[in-house]
């Protein structure tokens, strides 16, 4: 019985989809993060997928399920076991490192968005090339004063800076 508990609890902490942690996975995690009496260094990315309306749009639904799924094998391949990797919503991504320092989120991000931009996706069931795929990123590190909301949103910011000035980038937040 406590193993079929476990199994039941994992499942409910996985997004469907990609097999990654889900946001209720995520907000517990930086729940635990930001408030843990015994104060950890943490950096917080978020990454999106580059123009992902435009896959959808162009090629269909199951191929964007593709794409988020291939972002997500990506991210756990270069992330590793050892961060919180989870699926925050529709094509975005958030990850937490632990004990970690910004550059090495930095170097880890761009890894990431470099391998995507050098992937060549295609349709499996007609071989059509879907074209370039990038994601863009922004991070920020754990601030003494920092609550949830502010963590997140700067970090969101960054990203969202990443995305206005040209996309395929990462951006660190100040």
């Amino acid at each position: 019985m406590k193993a079929e508990l476990e199994a039941v609890k994992a499942t409910a902490e996985k997004d469907a989809l990609t097999g990654l942690k889900n946001r209720g996975s995520f907000d517990k995690e930086i729940d635990h993060v930001v408030y843990n009496q015994n104060k950890v260094d943490a950096v917080l990315i978020m990454l999106n997928i580059d123009h992902f309306k435009r896959v959808n749009d162009s090629f269909g639904h199951l191929v964007g399920d593709r794409v988020i799924r291939y972002v997500s094998a990506l991210l756990t391949q270069v992330m590793g076991p050892e961060h919180h990797v989870s699926r925050y919503g529709g094509e975005e991504f958030a990850i937490l490192l632990t004990n970690q320092s910004i550059d090495t989120a930095s170097q880890l991000a761009n890894k990431v968005r470099i391998a995507m931009s050098n992937s060549k996706l295609q349709r499996k069931d007609s071989g059509e090339t879907i074209g370039k795929v990038t994601v863009s990123a922004g991070i920020t590190v754990l601030k003494t004063d920092d609550n949830i909301d502010s963590f997140i949103d700067r970090a969101d910011k960054a990203l969202y800076e990443a995305k206005e000035t040209g996309r395929n980038k990462v951006v660190l937040s100040e």
